[in-house]
């Protein structure tokens, strides 16, 4: 295996439904997870937020002998291409790849 150089850590938040956001702001509480989420709706009073989803940056770790070297910053900038479609997740195109082939089987 290779070498790692640098890792992201993400969190997927949000897609939180309308009621629960109502009803967890009116008693003045809020569910743990989805940090920004429930922040902004509770800071804005905007319960509509906390429906849309994206992802946070929860933690960034390169190698202690590469440190320095722009590693991180690139894995940042990976990911931000990524979540922007501008790469190819291959494990969905690979999923998109055989739908291509079961309907080149239907039809003979």
């Amino acid at each position: 295996l290779p070498d790692v150089l640098a890792v992201v850590q993400i969190a997927y938040e949000g897609k939180i439904s309308r009621k629960s956001v109502e009803a967890q702001l009116a008693r003045g509480h809020r569910s743990a997870g989805d940090m920004i989420p429930w922040t902004v709706s509770q800071q804005f009073g905007d319960s509509k937020f906390a429906q849309l989803s994206g992802a946070r940056i929860v933690r960034i770790a390169t190698h202690p002998s590469l440190q320095g070297m722009g590693y991180g910053s690139r894995a940042v900038e990976l990911l931000y291409r990524f979540f922007n479609g501008e790469m190819v997740n291959l494990v969905n195109a690979n999923d998109d790849d055989d739908d291509d082939d079961d309907a080149e089987e239907n039809e003979t």
